[in-house]
């Protein structure tokens, strides 16, 4: 009986000092929620899109949690859920408002959307490839006269595909070129390995592509190339595509030049980030654009070329 006396003497002790220490006046021991702060992510990677098209939006709680958190469209009806989906059926500017609520406050983020049948969006592409839920873009832009750099208006032709492919597959820059070039017999890929040699176009159409050296000499034709892919062992420098075709490429005075962009509405130029990486290190991403243009090589200044968005053109 001693026994147990003495532990329940003990457990007794501890209870006490335990809710003595939990015990206190100081309100400063009373704990309130931050205010909420939140921020919203465009998913589809603009703020732009056509009419009837879709952009999607979701709301990141910064600090402080939230009761929940309220959509509304131009100070319309509201709507709740941490992403939201929106659409318009005509061109307009539309503010996208966010407010996180808790027991202290509310805190609200906005974006403003344009929607404009002026676009270009992955919807106005004509020359898709492949199956899927997700979509990427080949961009080529070519260069028909001797400025690379500073190229006038007509003399930029900027071609794009689009790419499907499914959800929860890994995808490459090298992938979708491939596949793009097999389906479309107009264009031809030139590789060294696994390098970009260079590009080509039939732009008359007429089903027969010759690049020449500058001796006029035949340097490869369409006949060489196995589902638009061409492997070249030698250097395509000072070489042009026959006729009213495109060609880019190069080496040691000009080379092809990658570009990677996101969105449904093609990113502006300053947009596009130059890429370091090789196609077929390069995951594509939905919504993903990637683009090739032609560079002149040099030593000094060693500019690269950046896409001209407001050109761009879908290929037939």
């Amino acid at each position: 009986m001693k026994k147990y006396f003495s532990l329940y003497l003990l457990l007794g002790i501890f209870a006490g000092g335990f809710s003595s220490c939990s015990d206190s006046d100081d309100e400063g021991d009373v704990l309130e929620l931050p205010l909420p702060s939140v921020i919203i992510e465009s998913l589809s990677g603009s703020t732009e899109c056509a009419p009837n098209e879709y952009l999607e939006f979701k709301a990141h709680v910064k600090e402080g949690a939230v009761k929940y958190l309220s959509w509304q469209v131009n100070d319309g009806p509201e709507s709740r859920g941490n992403v939201y989906r929106f659409q318009a059926s005509k061109n307009g500017n539309f503010k996208i408002k966010v407010t996180g609520i808790n027991s202290v406050g509310e805190a609200s983020d906005s974006v403003m959307v344009t929607v404009s049948d002026k676009l270009f969006t992955l919807s106005s592409i004509k020359n898709w490839t492949g199956q899927g839920a997700n979509r990427s873009v080949l961009g080529i832009q070519w260069v028909t006269g001797g400025d690379l750099l500073n190229p006038e208006d007509k003399d930029v032709q900027f071609l794009t595909w689009g790419y499907r492919w499914e959800v929860g597959t890994k995808q490459t820059g090298m992938d979708m070129l491939k596949a793009i070039a097999k389906n479309d017999p107009r264009l031809f890929v030139v590789l060294t390995g696994d390098n970009l040699a260079g590009l080509g176009y039939d732009a008359d159409g007429d089903g027969k592509f010759q690049v020449r050296t500058r001796n006029n000499e035949i340097l490869f034709s369409q006949d060489d190339f196995k589902d638009g892919i061409y492997q070249i062992l030698v250097d395509a420098d000072d070489i042009t595509a026959e006729g009213e075709d495109y060609w880019l490429g190069g080496k040691s005075k000009s080379y092809a030049t990658y570009w990677l962009g996101k969105g449904n509405v093609i990113p502006v130029e300053n947009n596009f980030s130059y890429s370091n990486l090789f196609l077929i290190n390069r995951e594509l991403e939905d919504y993903s654009w990637d683009v090739w243009t032609c560079s002149p090589f040099d030593n000094v200044g060693m500019k690269n070329k950046r896409p001209i968005s407001r050109l761009v053109q879908a290929a037939a």
